[in-house]
């Protein structure tokens, strides 16, 4: 009975906070009062103006029946709402931890494990099922609230008698409450606890996904998944046919209702034992009674789509990565040296790299420049075992990429792309990973080398979180949080994909200066369209057409190379 009491004071304060909600609030009590009271009013007038009787004897029991089918409906919707939640409330559970182990292993084995457009339906479906449960859960609950109020009205005006279908019907919203197992409970009040939080991580999940496509998925592929993405989430037309497709379905069976009621009725009418005004009621709320058993099919269908839905997206979490067994005799466990030998990769007809050699060793900081489309990102797909039809060979501390399972790699590789997503939570939470939380002198020390001091103190004297989406903090400033993460992770290897792009050439700077000092032992691959700071790194590569044309440190490159001076100017230009 307490959870019951706190649902019902937490519907109540949402009434109190959002001044909408008394609106709806207000017209739905208006709703069922009319409801009730319009066709008994109508169905007398009728008989006033006929000069019948007025038969008023079956007023209770015809508005009884109405109203108890009014409070059914939002008992039923309670139900679907509460299981609905307890899903969201499930997979919200599941976010934090989730999605991070995603990002973390995402350019390695995410999508390697299993069909990723299978994959992503099933995230889809489940997304889908629990997309609009912020929107829906206060109005499921205010629901019976308004119910019982324009009830209410309606007992004061009628008669007493209504009373006892009154307390039948609460009791049968009551008993959808009460079926709820305590599990299912505790999600309901966590939820109206914390429903802008697990709305969040709903978006935050997306976004999380749309990282792990910016990472590892192909042209091909980011089509497949706009396409699942849009039937799923934006095509009304798809939903539109469905509905019309249940709509007919229904339409047919309480056709056939309607018709049974209005034979009886008018049967009643012939043989005088109803009035005129007495059947225009019986066929008013027949009407709406036919009305609320859609609703009714309604929710039980979308109640079953739901829980499918959840247990479809619970067995595919849960279930362990389906990687071949690695074929290497040694686990990778530290990173000592990554070596390629004559790699040429084609896509799409394309050689978009030509035979590419180089080796990196532990502790080297390496810089990767280029023209758009020199091959860059393709050499990223290949190193994180993103891509594997290719030519040539690809070792980490003399294994052959080949033998390896994509798990062998995944304590090795840090990544930082171009658009870092942040989850909804404070820049701690932001910065964790799956494994665990940074305690407060690694976040002062984290915050110093990211330049981040500014913006937890902002938050902090705001109180408020970094939004889903990152919406209330600049681009640069996500980005560096993206980096604290990485670094905060601790691979031995760190990738940044153009991740400083977004960054002012002072923060740039003073970030990169921090990563250079504190992390002597770190090896860098840096992707960057910036060359102001190529002067710290051990060595630079030049990309060009898919090959790797020249290689060196700066000093090296300023003097043999036209081709970086020329790369080197153009940049410069293009920032002033």
């Amino acid at each position: 009975m307490k959870d019951f009491v706190y649902t019902f004071a937490t519907s109540l304060r949402h009434l109190k906070r959002h001044k909408i909600y008394w609106f709806w609030f207000g017209v739905r009590a208006i709703y069922v009062a009319m409801g009730v009271l319009m066709p008994v009013v109508l169905g007398m007038s009728i008989d006033v103006l006929a000069h019948h009787p007025i038969d008023t004897s079956q007023l209770g029991w015809l508005a009884g029946i109405y109203m108890a089918m009014l409070l059914v409906t939002p008992g039923m919707e309670v139900l679907t709402a509460s299981k609905s939640v307890h899903i969201g409330a499930s997979i919200a559970n599941d976010f934090r931890k989730g999605a991070l182990q995603l990002l973390e292993k995402a350019p390695l084995d995410f999508f390697k494990s299993k069909s990723h457009g299978d994959y992503i339906k099933i995230i889809a479906e489940a997304y889908e099922a629990i997309y609009h449960i912020s929107e829906d859960i206060s109005h499921r609950y205010l629901s019976p609230i308004g119910s019982i109020a324009g009830i209410l009205i309606s007992t004061i005006i009628l008669k007493p008698f209504v009373v006892v279908i009154f307390l039948v019907g609460s009791a049968i919203w009551l008993v959808n409450l009460v079926i709820m197992n305590k599990r299912e409970k505790a999600s309901v009040i966590n939820y109206l606890k914390h429903e802008e939080a697990v709305a969040g991580g709903m978006m935050e999940f997306l976004n999380n996904f749309r990282t792990i496509f910016y990472l590892n998925l192909f042209k091909k592929q980011q089509r497949q998944l706009e396409a699942v993405m849009e039937r799923s989430f934006n095509s009304r037309e798809w939903r539109i046919k469905r509905s019309m497709r249940k709509w007919y379905n229904h339409s047919q069976l309480l056709a056939l209702i309607t018709i049974a009621i209005f034979s009886y009725s008018v049967l009643g009418v012939f043989r005088g034992s109803l009035t005129v005004g007495t059947m225009v009621i019986i066929l008013s709320f027949s009407g709406s009674l036919a009305g609320q058993m859609s609703v009714l099919v309604d929710l039980v269908e979308q109640l079953t789509s739901r829980i499918a839905a959840f247990v479809r997206y619970r067995n595919e979490i849960e279930a362990p990565l389906r990687d071949r067994p690695s074929l290497s005799e040694h686990k990778v466990s530290d990173f000592r040296t990554l070596s390629v030998s004559s790699l040429t990769v084609v896509r799409e007809g394309r050689e978009s790299i030509r035979d590419i050699s180089f080796a990196i060793s532990a502790g080297q900081k390496i810089a990767v420049i280029g023209n758009t489309g020199g091959g860059k990102s393709t050499l990223l797909d290949v190193i994180l075992k993103g891509f594997t039809a290719y030519e040539g060979e690809v070792f980490i501390n003399n294994t052959n990429y080949r033998g390896l399972n994509d798990k062998d790699l995944v304590d090795i590789y840090g990544i930082v792309p171009q658009e870092v997503q942040l989850f909804r939570g404070s820049l701690k939470e932001n910065i964790a990973s799956s494994r665990r939380s940074p305690s407060e002198k690694e976040l002062e020390q984290l915050f110093e080398m990211c330049q981040l001091e500014q913006l937890a103190q902002n938050l902090s004297v705001r109180r408020e979180p970094i939004y889903e989406g990152a919406a209330n903090i600049s681009g640069g400033e996500r980005q560096r949080v993206g980096i604290a993460r990485a670094l905060f992770q601790k691979h031995p290897f760190l990738i940044l994909d153009e991740a400083t792009a977004s960054l002012d050439p002072k923060t740039e700077k003073a970030v990169m200066d921090a990563i250079f000092r504190n992390y002597p032992d770190l090896t860098l691959l840096h992707v960057t369209h910036r060359y102001s700071l190529l002067d710290k790194f051990d060595t630079i590569f030049i990309l060009n057409e898919g090959r790797l044309v020249q290689s060196g440190s700066y000093t090296e490159l300023r003097k043999n190379s036209p081709l970086f001076i020329e790369l080197y100017m153009a940049s410069h230009i293009s920032e002033f």
